[in-house]
């Protein structure tokens, strides 16, 4: 049995709704389902380090470990406690340090660069955001020294770490999850579920739908959020536009209600090379997808040929969704494609990817 070290600087959360903390659960069922022994450092500082303590016994007594993977948070790992008050600011250093002395390959998944945004200092206000970069390029300090190859959501996003040059650059998107869902076989249904803040804009998409007969769309976010933009669109609640409110088991009958997913958002620097958690649940649907041209999803789309993009002016939105509502065979085919290629996008497919990476090998069964 292939053993590997799995290192988050956080407790995992298995109640938590959010994509930066289902990734890292999904990563380690995938390992789990895949064969793998997982000598587990994950928790808050104190645990991590007892932890720690114990597989450096296990290594020093001469158990083999294949190779260590990592899911950094979106802070630096110093600060992660519940108060953010490093107890051990240098324990994760140390991981990494002796994960390369014992020549064990390490990876980190590196999620996110907002903070190398102006939007994050505006955000967060000085003198915090000075400190906290200093904490984030430490960080990175430690990857450039320790690790071999660091993940990140696409390639195209390590055109912003020129700081880090030594590890291998690789992508590693999230995965989907496989899941059986029907559509609609008639007419033009498009589900979204996610934020609707600055960064998801979908006015143009909200607009062409409503003016469409036999297009509706459905967008499911939290109630408090669609509160504070709900007067940006009008259309909703009529002109086939709804607005509802579930997670969980309750998105089943939404997908179930859908025949085409959107990431049809107003463009953005930060979409091209985002690559967002909904995307590829989508594609574990085996729903097609309605995007952007430019942004990275839209490339994504193009590529596998799983969609349709657009420039998001309300015109070509329109354009292909009537195009679809008169051509219901190219919707069906479209939905084949997308349902052949999800299995190379799911969370396993993503765990035999970093094991390959990491030593070469194919990564359990």
């Amino acid at each position: 049995m292939p053993t590997m070290i799995y290192h988050a600087p956080y407790p995992l959360n298995p109640d938590s709704v959010s994509a930066s903390a289902i990734r890292p659960i999904k990563m380690l069922q995938a390992f789990e389902d895949l064969g793998f022994e997982i000598l587990d450092i994950t928790g808050y500082a104190v645990e991590r380090k007892r932890r720690f303590a114990a597989l450096r016994k296990r290594v020093e007594a001469g158990q083999k470990i294949d190779f260590m993977y990592s899911e950094n948070a979106t802070i630096p790992p110093s600060v992660t406690e519940r108060k953010h008050l490093p107890p051990h600011p240098f324990l994760d250093l140390e991981i990494f340090r002796f994960a390369k002395s014992r020549g064990i390959p390490s990876g980190i998944f590196y999620r996110d660069i907002y903070w190398k945004f102006e939007e994050y200092d505006q955000r967060v206000g000085q003198p915090l955001a000075a400190v906290m970069k200093l904490l984030y390029r430490a960080e990175l300090f430690t990857y450039q020294k320790y690790c071999d190859v660091i993940f990140l959501p696409s390639m195209e996003m390590g055109e912003y770490l020129p700081e880090v040059t030594k590890p291998r650059h690789e992508a590693l998107p999230p995965g989907g999850q496989i899941v059986e869902s029907s559509g609609p076989r008639e007419g033009v249904s498009i589900f979204y579920v996610g934020g609707v803040g600055d960064h998801y804009r979908m006015h143009n998409l909200v607009r062409a739908v409503s003016e469409i007969d036999g297009a509706r769309l459905t967008i499911c976010t939290e109630a408090s959020r669609w509160q504070a933009v709900a007067h940006e669109y009008p259309e909703a609640g009529s002109n086939g536009i709804r607005i509802v409110h579930e997670s969980g088991e309750g998105l089943n009958k939404l997908y179930e209600d859908a025949n085409i997913c959107s990431v049809a958002f107003e463009p953005l620097e930060y979409r091209e090379f985002a690559s967002p958690f909904k995307f590829y649940e989508y594609i574990g649907r085996g729903k097609p997808i309605i995007g952007t041209k430019g942004s990275l999803t839209g490339k994504r789309i193009d590529e596998l040929g799983i969609g349709w993009t657009t420039d998001n002016s309300v015109s070509e939105i329109k354009d292909v969704l009537v195009r679809l509502l008169d051509n219901p065979a190219e919707l069906a085919e479209v939905t084949s494609r997308c349902e052949a290629v999800r299995h190379n996008h799911s969370w396993p497919a993503r765990a035999r990817q970093i094991a390959a990476s990491l030593t070469g090998e194919s990564g359990g069964r």
